[in-house]
C-alpha cells in the first residue's frame, strides 16, 4: 500500500471526481508514469474513483493493494480547502497477470432430435475436439490448433474442458467421434444438411465460458473416409515403415455432383478435419441424400509445412470415388517430400500401341533406367550420369533432387 521508489506509474486509466452529492465534476485520465490531476475544483468534500473505462487495468490482471486511507477504488474521500490543494489521492496496484479464463463444452447423443442438450439425452465420452486460435467461418478453419481434449477425460461425463486461457477469439472444432454419429445439432451461419462441428467463442478476461453444443444422433450407415498426410522422406511415392505423418494439415472433403468431376459447378463442400500428431485424419458422416456418393478430398496446400511438394503419384485432389452407405475408403493418403525436382514415372505394356497408358495396361517392373546431365552440348563425350534407379513391380520409377 506504500509507493516505494522504483515502482512505476500506470497510463491510460481514466478516473472520476465525484462531488458530494453524487455528481461527475471532472474526468482525467494518467499519464505515462501514473500521474494525473483535477484543476479549477472548488473547495469541499469529493470522492476520487477509478473507473478504468479502456480496460487497462482489468487487460494488465492488476488488483488494487489497498492503503487505510484508500480501502476501495470507489471509496477515496477527499477534502480540498479553499485555494488548497489534495495530492495524495493515490492507488496502488499488484500486478498479477492477465486473468485466465476458460472453455468447456459438452458432445451429447441427440436422443429427442431436438438439437439441444435436454433431459434424457446422453453424454459421449472418447470424442476427440481441439481448440483453434481464432474463430471459423464456415467452412473455413484456419487457426492454429492450441490443445487438443477427449470427452470425459476430466472425470465429468462428455465434458471438454479448456483451462487457463487469457482473453480473446477462439473455436472448438470436433476432430473424431468414438463411432460414426450423424449430426442434428447445427451452429448458425452452417448449411443445413451437414455439420459444422465447431463453436466460436470470444472469451473476455477472466471468464469461465460453458456451452452445450455438440449434439449427434445415434449410429446410422454414413460412410468413413481417411486416412493419412505424411512425409515421403524418400520421394518414392510409396508410405515406407518409419516416414513420419505431417500434423496439423487441414484436409477438406466434397461430394462430386452427377457429372462426377472435380471441381465443377454441382459440386458440394461437406466438411473440413485436421491431421493428428501422427498425420492421420478422418471423415465421418458421409451421407448423400440423393445417393450419388461419389467423393473427393483435398489438402488445403497452405497448412502444409513449407518447402514440401507432393510425391510422384498422389494427386491433390484425390478422388472422386464411390463410398457405399456404412463402408470406408481409408485410401485417401498424400505423400509430400522435400524434393524440389522430380522425374518419373512409369514404364508399361502399350498393348493398342497408342503410346498412352490406358487403364488395364500393366507395368513393367526391374526395368533400369539412368538420368543423364546433357551439360548443354551436342557433344556426347560432356553427358554424365547423374542417377540410376529399377521400376517398381507396377513399372513405376522415379528420380528425385
Amino acid at each position: 500500500g506504500v509507493q516505494d521508489p522504483g515502482e512505476p506509474g500506470i497510463g491510460g486509466v481514466t478516473l472520476d471526481l465525484i462531488d458530494s452529492s453524487g455528481a461527475v465534476v471532472a474526468t482525467a485520465t494518467t499519464s505515462t508514469d501514473g500521474s494525473y490531476l483535477f484543476t479549477s475544483v472548488s473547495a469541499g468534500t469529493y470522492t476520487v474513483a477509478v473507473t478504468d473505462t479502456a480496460g487497462v487495468l482489468a487487460a494488465g490482471g492488476f488488483s488494487l493493494t489497498a492503503s487505510a486511507d484508500f480501502p476501495s477504488e470507489t471509496d477515496s474521500t477527499v477534502s480540498v480547502p479553499a485555494g488548497g490543494a489534495f495530492l495524495t489521492a493515490d492507488f496502488g496496484y499488484n500486478n498479477s497477470g492477465p486473468s485466465l479464463g476458460s472453455i468447456t463444452d459438452l458432445v451429447y447423443l441427440d436422443n429427442d432430435f431436438s438439437g439441444t442438450f435436454t433431459v434424457g439425452d446422453a453424454l459421449i465420452d472418447g470424442a476427440s475436439v481441439i481448440l483453434l486460435d481464432a474463430s471459423c467461418v464456415w467452412p473455413f478453419c484456419y487457426g492454429q490448433v492450441l490443445a487438443t481434449d477427449v470427452s470425459g477425460n476430466d472425470g465429468v461425463p462428455g465434458e471438454v474442458s479448456f483451462p487457463d486461457l487469457p482473453a480473446g477469439s477462439y473455436a472448438l472444432r470436433v476432430l473424431a467421434l468414438p463411432s460414426p454419429l450423424g449430426a442434428t445439432s447445427v451452429p448458425a451461419g452452417c448449411l443445413t444438411f451437414t455439420n459444422c462441428n465447431f463453436l466460436n467463442v470470444a472469451l473476455a478476461s477472466g471468464v469461465d465460458a460453458s456451452a452445450t453444443s455438440f449434439g449427434y444422433s445415434g449410429p446410422d450407415f454414413s460412410a468413413v473416409a481417411g486416412d493419412r498426410v505424411w512425409l515421403d522422406v524418400d520421394g518414392d511415392g510409396v508410405e515406407d515403415p518409419g516416414e513420419p505423418g505431417l500434423a496439423n494439415v487441414q484436409l477438406q472433403i466434397f461430394l462430386a455432383g452427377g457429372d462426377g468431376a472435380i471441381g465443377t459447378a454441382d459440386d458440394t463442400f461437406w466438411d473440413v478435419t485436421y491431421t493428428d500428431s501422427d498425420g492421420y485424419y478422418i471423415f465421418r458422416e458421409l451421407f448423400d441424400a440423393l445417393f450419388n456418393d461419389i467423393w473427393y478430398v483435398e489438402v488445403v496446400a497452405e497448412t502444409v509445412p513449407a518447402g514440401l511438394v507432393p510425391s510422384a503419384g498422389f494427386s491433390n485432389p484425390d478422388g472422386p470415388r464411390p463410398i457405399v452407405g456404412g463402408g470406408s475408403d481409408l485410401g485417401f493418403d498424400f505423400g509430400y517430400t522435400n524434393a524440389t525436382h522430380l522425374v518419373g514415372d512409369f514404364v508399361w505394356i502399350d498393348a493398342n500401341d497408342d503410346g498412352t497408358q490406358d487403364p488395364g495396361e500393366p507395368g513393367i517392373g526391374g526395368v533400369t533406367l539412368t538420368l543423364t546431365d546433357l551439360n548443354d552440348t551436342l557433344d556426347p563425350l560432356d553427358d554424365r550420369v547423374v542417377a540410376t534407379t529399377v521400376t517398381r513391380s507396377d513399372g513405376f520409377y522415379l528420380f528425385a533432387a
